[in-house]
């Protein structure tokens, strides 16, 4: 739905990145994700941004649920 990304620096051929997703909001009722990504190489933020986008519906598994509840 929404999305932005701040380069912050160049990546060359041949360094790793590593990737970090972090939901940061859950909308049930509108089935919607607010997530914050960032990578870097080593300690250096190559790219930053944040991402707002629905997903499916699943039914919910209730014994599951209630196991997690009681742990």
């Amino acid at each position: 739905m929404t999305q932005t990304i701040k380069f912050r620096s160049p990546v060359r051929i041949g360094e790793n990145v590593t990737a970090v997703v972090t939901a940061h909001t859950v909308d049930y009722e509108k089935n919607r994700v607010l997530a914050e990504t960032v990578c870097r190489v080593g300690d250096r933020v190559v790219v930053e941004g944040s991402a707002l986008f629905m997903t499916e519906r699943r039914p919910v598994d209730r014994a599951a649920a209630k196991s997690n509840e009681a742990s």
